[in-house]
């Protein structure tokens, strides 16, 4: 799975078009904040991730994670 990454990112960096990269945080194995900080120092102006998630036992995930993401795109620490 992580042997993935790299080639993933090379070849989203050589296609001209906007990409959307999925699965970022590989089915949870990834955490969340390591997942969309690589995929968004990885992707290119226009790209997008979509990121599917099973809040489980957790009801405040999707706040969570738009908070993390947040937090990760204005760079505070």
């Amino acid at each position: 799975m992580l042997a993935d990454l790299a080639p993933a990112v090379e070849t989203i960096q050589t296609i001209q078009k906007p990409c959307i990269g999925y699965k970022i945080m590989g089915a949870g194995r990834i955490d969340a904040e390591l997942a969309f900080e690589y995929a968004f120092d990885n992707i290119k102006p226009g790209d997008v991730v979509n990121v599917g998630m099973h809040r489980g036992d957790n009801d405040n995930m999707v706040e969570e994670n738009v908070a993390l993401v947040e937090k990760i795109l204005s760079g505070e620490e």
